[in-house]
């Protein structure tokens, strides 16, 4: 058997989990692989998803020379039209033939996260995308509107990928157990042969299996990990770079759950109470896991943020005349801090008094207090409350306004 010809940087997913299990060569152009009479010919994207894949004269030689081949995010293909590259918001891969089957039955539904593609018009493609409803399986079918992800050329010996699907590890592409047997079946296609069980270690991945016996401190072990991503994750920068990590300057919001084809994820650098305060509550167990971790200080350090800082409690919300006296604001940035949740301050709050609980410290006791009277203030009577309130609307209602419904 001859071997499967990559064009394609070393260090892609797929090479790289390949080159060890199958026998593969690299080539810099399709011309010189399909010297070597490869078995098949992958040409994947490097520059995904800034530039596509411009190989058409490649794809057609290899036609010619009964080489199968898969290409993917391609610029142009014969026979077929190919538009511009789109990114996914909503959409993702839907399994809709049953060239998968056992492993992955039609309707099955894959992540790709944030990836870019390419629309064509092909028949029966073997995967699609689309924004579908459903945990593993599009249970109300197609939608009206998808696009090919994974297709067979109508006339040539030619599977197309619209996005870079060999982007599976890096990407982190979900469920790992799906892309297996995509994969095997690809290679299987483009070399006629079955093809051994394909395995990769996600960057992301949980740290105990489900049959694997846990060690008797695993509840410590992940207090302590949990402590340090706080400390490690960047969010406690602020917004200033060259404000200390202590919390002093806040903790900013978090992590986007966009995954960006390169498995990095956007922050979030809003700073919002209730992220704040839920951060405290975590950072203070520093204080009982061991005695030098700074966890408690970066704990006390926030929860003064939200009460004595420049924002949260401040202005007419440390105004007893005020209606929204007490309240803690949603945000720092407007529009955020004016406006008002009773849900994100319960969360600020637990975190805090967990926090004060823990540290043993009562000095927010007056904070705690005010805005807990505070959202009670601006609750009726039966318990209701209004989605929102904002700081303009509470002054122009004023106390009577709530009074009278709460009587």
């Amino acid at each position: 058997m001859h071997p499967l010809a990559f064009c394609c940087n070393p260090e892609n997913d797929l090479y790289s989990t390949l080159s060890p299990r199958l026998e593969c060569s690299l080539f810099e152009t399709p011309g010189q692989a399909l010297g070597r009479s490869p078995s098949g010919l992958l040409i994947l994207a490097d520059e995904y998803p800034d530039k596509t894949t411009e190989v058409e004269s490649g794809v057609v030689e290899a036609s010619e020379m009964g080489v199968r081949t898969y290409i993917e995010f391609p610029a142009s293909l014969p026979g077929l039209g190919v538009g511009d590259p789109q990114s996914v918001r909503w959409e993702r891969g839907i399994i809709t033939s049953g060239d998968f089957k056992p492993a992955l039955e039609e309707m099955s539904i894959l992540d790709l996260h944030g990836c870019s593609f390419v629309p064509i018009e092909a028949p029966e493609p073997m995967i699609v995308l689309g924004r579908v409803a459903g945990l593993d399986r599009a249970i109300y079918g197609l939608p009206e509107i998808s696009y090919p992800l994974l297709v067979k050329h109508p006339e040539m010996d030619l599977l197309i990928g619209t996005t870079k699907l060999s982007n599976f590890a890096t990407g982190r592409y979900s469920p790992r157990e799906a892309w297996m047997p995509i994969w095997q079946t690809i290679i299987g296609w483009l070399t006629g042969k079955k093809v051994p069980e394909l395995g990769w270690v996600p960057s992301v991945r949980p740290t105990h299996g489900p049959g694997e016996l846990l060690p008797g401190d695993h509840e410590l072990r992940a207090l302590n990990r949990g402590l340090d991503w706080f400390i490690n994750s960047g969010l406690l920068c602020g917004r200033n770079g060259d404000d200390p990590c202590d919390g002093r300057a806040g903790l900013m919001e978090g992590f986007s759950s966009l995954i960006k084809p390169d498995g990095s994820q956007m922050m979030n650098r809003g700073l919002r109470a209730d992220c704040i305060g839920e951060g405290a509550g975590a950072l203070s167990f520093g204080n009982v896991v061991r005695g030098d971790h700074k966890g408690g200080t970066i704990a006390a350090n926030l929860v003064d943020y939200i009460f004595n800082g420049p924002v949260f409690a401040q202005g007419p919300r440390r105004d007893p005349e005020s209606p929204s006296f007490g309240l803690i604001s949603w945000g720092a940035s407007p529009p955020a801090d004016s406006i008002y949740y009773g849900d994100d301050n319960a969360r600020c709050l637990l975190g805090i008094i967990e926090a004060a609980a823990v540290l043993g410290s009562k000095r927010w006791n007056r904070g705690i207090l005010r805005c807990l009277l505070a959202n009670l203030r601006t609750t009726g009577s039966r318990g209701f409350r209004g989605w929102r309130l904002d700081e303009e609307g509470l002054q122009e209602r004023g106390w009577r306004h709530f009074y009278r419904r709460r009587n």
